[in-house]
């Protein structure tokens, strides 16, 4: 017998499921052994085998005729036995088909046995007359299981879920309907060497080589009632381990207000930051996301409109978060956060192809409390362990503690067409200070990618279950895999190869304030094996411009492998 299974990124247009009758019908045969046979691979040519083409086929020596024949004589079969009892329910509850042949077909088995196969075989055909699971046919009998459906043009995957119905499901109890419970994790495992000049070292220190954990997370997220999601995430490779990352709640499709989330959580400012680093195209983030508020705790309301053209998301926040979540001060800051992006042109080409122009900004006033404004970075490179010394700081403000108040102003822009994209953001920390001058500071990136294997980059208007964030950058889906079992032994495909080169600045001078100046430009090469698994390689070089010491620069290569879901 010819095996076939449905592979998840498989379309299905053309593949018919079997109808509900003729599926239960052939459970209610199920008593007689012969009969059960003969209505069982006739449900497998229908379900399994059939298509949109009605071509007749041979299944051990049974002539299937065409899947469109509503008068055929297997047809008149099914009407013939569709009055056959069923039980109520097995003696031995199953929670799911998966029985081997003998036990599945009651062949060879006692009247007790085969009820039992009978009534798990017959919930089972239920459950895929529902349309709820996919199904594929094994030598060894036959195994529901979920069926998961990929959106290549968003970069994720969404599970399609049967919908409830009744009062009461098959062992007559009430349907209660729980919060889901979906498992992510991340593992980005680093290695990086550097190459200093003389008056680098001078000016820096000497920086180590090494090999890290970058990220190393695992947390949960799911929904209930579809008006209610949750995250919660840990960071094992953090200096205060474990860390809290996200730890959130958000309440949703709710009217006028759209969504609202509240919780630690990343404020909704920059595209850079916005996008998860996972699907990030280089292994850090620009100079410029050093303005960048990071997680704190707070209360937003976002969503979209205008077709999901626009996003918006706007919230307020205790700004001196610490990495538990937790700010308790009797003169804590605060800080009122927007961000808003328009789609001023969207199109998809092909199954995996974008043509798009994304444009954007953010603005947020934050008031300093107790906490001094220190604005400082590292080239975009990192190394972290705890007692050691990584990658030092090569540009700082120092802490301005005079400094009252300042405002964030950033502005985006996005431009992908097909494997081609360019990607630019300019951000600006305007302090207002209480005895000094006001100083202004900027920086900015702009930086283009290829995938020299056709892909695009994928875009997502809209948040998804267990990430709030509209509007971003998602994961990018290979053409083909690199040893994908299900499509073949060995070397199946290339994956997907980008290429990338990023021009970042920093400027830190700036009435009376002398931080510094610094630029790096960034070549990077990314192969994803896998929409799960990437391997990254980025080659850095830092100009710093240092008031006391003056201009010096350095090399640094760095080395990626990560896996998340």
């Amino acid at each position: 017998m010819t095996v076939r299974e449905y592979r998840c990124d498989e379309r299905h247009e053309n593949k018919r499921p079997l109808p509900a009758n003729h599926v239960l019908a052939i459970a209610r045969a199920m008593g007689n052994p012969t009969i059960s046979r003969a209505a069982c691979l006739i449900a497998l040519a229908f379900g399994v085998f059939g298509g949109s083409s009605a071509s007749a086929q041979t299944l051990d020596g049974i002539v299937v005729p065409e899947s469109d024949s509503r008068n055929s004589e297997f047809a008149k079969l099914f009407e013939q036995h569709h009055e056959r009892p069923i039980p109520n329910e097995p003696i031995l509850k199953m929670p799911s088909l998966q029985t081997n042949e003998d036990v599945a077909f009651g062949t060879e088995r006692n009247e007790t046995e085969a009820s039992e196969s009978t009534w798990d075989f017959y919930k089972g055909l239920e459950r895929l007359s529902s349309g709820a699971v996919d199904y594929s046919l094994f030598e060894d009998g036959i195994h529901a299981r979920p069926f998961i459906v990929t959106d290549r043009s968003r970069g994720f995957n969404e599970p399609i879920v049967a919908p409830v119905t009744g009062t009461t499901n098959e062992l007559n109890k009430p349907n209660k309907l729980k919060p889901t419970i979906n498992l992510t994790a991340q593992i980005q495992a680093d290695a990086a060497f550097f190459d200093q000049y003389t008056n680098n070292v001078q000016t820096v220190g000497e920086i180590p080589d090494g090999a890290f954990f970058r990220r190393s997370r695992i947390g949960v997220y799911g929904e209930l009632y579809q008006t209610v999601e949750y995250r919660l995430e840990y960071d094992f490779a953090n200096e205060a381990r474990p860390q809290i990352l996200d730890n959130w709640i958000a309440l949703t499709n709710i009217p006028i207000f759209n969504n609202v989330i509240v919780g630690h959580y990343f404020e909704p400012f920059s595209l850079e930051r916005y996008s998860p680093n996972r699907f990030v195209t280089f292994m850090e983030r620009s100079l410029a996301d050093t303005f960048v508020p990071a997680r704190n705790m707070g209360v937003m309301v976002y969503g979209n409109a205008l077709e999901k053209r626009l996003t918006f998301a706007v919230g307020g926040f205790r700004s001196g978060s610490d990495a538990y979540g937790d700010d308790v001060s009797f003169n804590s800051g605060f800080a009122g956060t927007a961000h808003a992006t328009y789609l001023a042109w969207y199109e998809e080409v092909g199954q995996d192809n974008l043509k798009l122009l994304h444009l954007g900004g953010s603005y947020s006033y934050r008031a300093n409390g107790d906490d001094p404004v220190n604005f400082s970075t590292r080239p975009s490179v990192r190394m972290r362990q705890q007692g050691v010394g990584g990658v030092p700081v090569f540009v700082s403000t120092g802490d301005l503690d005079d400094a009252s108040h300042m405002q964030l102003f950033g502005f985006e822009a996005a431009w992908v067409h097909n494997a081609f994209s360019i990607q630019s953001e300019f951000i600006s920390a305007d302090v207002h200070r209480k005895r000094n001058a006001d100083p202004f500071f900027h920086g900015g990136y702009v930086y283009g990618s290829w995938f020299l294997t056709g892909e695009s980059r994928s875009y997502s208007p809209t948040s998804v279950l267990g990430r709030f964030r509209e509007g971003i950058f998602q994961r990018t889906i290979p053409r083909s895999n690199v040893l994908d079992r299900n499509a073949g032994i060995g070397w199946t495909g290339s994956g997907a190869i980008e290429l990338a080169v990023r021009w970042a600045y920093i400027d830190l001078n700036s009435n009376g304030v002398q931080g510094g100046d610094l630029q790096d430009m960034t070549y990077g090469v990314n192969w994803y094996l896998n929409p799960y698994t990437k391997a990254m390689f980025n080659y850095v070089r830092p100009t710093l411009r240092d008031p006391t010491f003056g201009t010096s620069k350095a090399n640094s290569y760095a080395l990626r492998v990560q896996f998340e879901f």
